[in-house]
């Protein structure tokens, strides 16, 4: 099997697979390539029913002493959840696998391979020769992603250039969407804590986020707009948030005193009207701040006037692009509550109809 035969949307749109993707994945070398936000990451051969691909797979890291059996309903029911959505600007989850990490009983989650890793390695990689016509349209694509997380609506919670992928057309994916959500309640931190344990991580986290101690009550679709203002200057002038800072903790404290990134100077620079977005972006009130569809909008207008904005707004490839709530509910009547639980379903867009009638095991037994 070589690259040059593999694409992620061979498997991508694969809309049949088993439950239990473990008896199709061979992993390509022993040891993990990386360490995610939440767990590690192997690099493997998927080969199954004609597909022949590259496919990654995150295990989680939790203690010893932690409640395995609880841990395995709150990550079934998640996956369940998370398996649904599909989208050209996110990572599609494509099922479970076992035998991996320090917890082989474990689901772990599996997902397509993403060849130019995360933006942040590649920004490093093309910092010299990335058009401003390319960093546009990879503002595009990370704002058309969150829109539509937030339209399901799903909460990322921890959006970073380490959580952006970008595949094999140079494309931007989010990814890790809502994993927050499952692993910070089940190990009883805060998102301070969590933070600091995920190098740079704390360069793209909101106040509201680092002076709680929780986050049931926070408004997580105005925290992900404030990390897309951080991603936002990233891609625009290719510098890190907080360049000005090197020290973590001196940006926690920065943080705590009300301060924002500042603007970086050097080239590419980042003009007047897109660092008054930016700024918008990073409001330290939350409400002030806009919301996923003005994000996608202000980019979108950017790239308009330039006559190079993209069609990658396409949710998935089927004939029903956006069933009604009620079409939903007559499909699975107990799709009533996503996101831990706890957020109705008020208005349900971009779901593939065609997973839940040939999949329902990917609802059932989540509840």
């Amino acid at each position: 099997m070589g690259d040059d035969d593999l694409s992620v949307g061979d498997i991508e749109d694969a809309r049949d697979l088993p439950e239990d993707l473990t008896p199709f994945i061979t992993r390509t070398i022993l040891d993990p390539i990386g360490v995610g936000g939440y767990g590690d990451v192997w690099k493997c051969s998927y080969d199954a029913g004609g597909i022949s691909t590259f496919v990654a797979v995150k295990a989680f890291r939790f203690p010893e002493n932690w409640d395995s059996q609880r841990m395995k309903r709150n990550i079934g029911r998640e996956i369940g959840i998370l398996m649904i959505l599909r989208h050209n600007n996110i990572v599609a989850l494509l099922g479970r696998a076992k035998g991996f990490g320090k917890r082989p009983e474990m689901d772990c989650l599996v997902s397509p391979w993403m060849p130019n890793s995360t933006l942040h390695a590649y920004l490093e990689l093309r910092q010299n020769n990335l058009t401003a016509l390319e960093r546009s349209r990879l503002l595009e694509d990370v704002s058309a992603g969150l829109r539509y997380l937030h339209s399901v609506p799903l909460m990322h919670g921890d959006i970073t250039a380490a959580n952006i992928m970008i595949d094999e057309g140079e494309n931007a994916r989010l990814i890790d969407f809502g994993l927050s959500s499952i692993i910070r309640p089940l190990l009883g931190q805060s998102h301070l804590v969590m933070t600091s344990i995920r190098h740079g991580a704390i360069r793209y986290a909101a106040p509201e986020l680092v002076a709680s101690d929780g986050v049931r009550d926070l408004p997580l679709q105005k925290v992900d707009v404030y990390s897309f203002g951080c991603v936002m200057l990233q891609i625009l002038s290719g510098r890190l948030p907080w360049s000005e800072i090197q020290s973590e903790t001196l940006i926690t404290v920065s943080i705590y005193q009300g301060h924002r990134p500042q603007r970086p100077n050097g080239d590419p620079s980042i003009i007047d009207s897109d660092w008054d977005f930016i700024q918008k972006c990073l409001r330290r009130e939350p409400e002030l701040r806009p919301s996923a569809d003005e994000v996608f909008d202000f980019v979108i207008h950017r790239l308009s006037s330039s006559g190079s904005s993209r069609p990658s707004e396409q949710a998935v490839e089927t004939g029903e692009l956006h069933p009604t709530t009620d079409k939903i509910f007559q499909i699975c009547p107990r799709f009533r509550i996503l996101v831990m639980g706890k957020v109705r379903i008020e208005s349900v867009r971009c779901f593939d109809v065609s997973l839940l009638n040939s999949n329902p095991w990917y609802l059932d037994g989540c509840w």
